[in-house]
């Protein structure tokens, strides 16, 4: 390998770098990048995306089980603190937000039917959820199978870049 090839392999951004270890969340947002998406880290699980004119602020939650024995339980959490501090930040730059609930598989980090849920539809619907003592509302699999949460399901990066906006082309759920 030559030099101009070690650099065509260092990612034009060093966050790319951590993301591969981060397991479904990190192959999410390499694959995003792969789309032309630009990433921005926000604090926690909160990052920007933007794909030309658009954005859109996501938190980013990852349920892949340790065992198969939990493979198809699903389960996340979020916390208010994080739930109002994204209310804030859509009031003072008019920019919308939502969840993406991501559910993979024991053996990869591969998207396995996850889950988009707007800000609007967790603003609205999260009444329905647990708080439990540490404020985190708690999510389950069924929660969003049963929509208790409204949602969309996807199980592609183009399938969440539709109903995400980012990738208005297309009816939403369209794949």
């Amino acid at each position: 390998m030559n030099f101009d090839e070690i650099l065509d392999e260092i990612p034009d951004d060093l966050n790319e770098l951590n993301w591969e270890d981060q397991g479904l969340v990190g192959q999410f947002k390499l694959d995003l990048k792969k789309e032309g998406v630009e990433i921005t880290q926000e604090r926690g699980n909160s990052c920007i995306l933007k794909k030309g004119e658009v954005s859109v602020a996501v938190l980013v939650y990852q349920y892949t089980p340790q065992n198969r024995h939990t493979e198809y339980e699903g389960f996340w959490d979020v916390g208010q603190q994080m739930f109002e501090r994204m209310q804030r930040k859509k009031e003072e730059i008019g920019r919308d937000w939502g969840v993406a609930f991501l559910l993979g598989t024991f053996k990869e980090t591969t998207l396995n039917g996850s889950f988009w849920v707007t800000s609007e539809d967790f603003r609205r619907d999260r009444a329905k959820l647990s708080l439990d003592s540490n404020n985190r509302y708690k999510v389950n699999l069924q929660d969003l199978e049963d929509r208790c949460l409204s949602n969309e399901k996807f199980s592609t990066v183009g399938d969440f870049l539709r109903l995400s906006g980012l990738n208005p082309t297309g009816p939403k759920g369209e794949g």
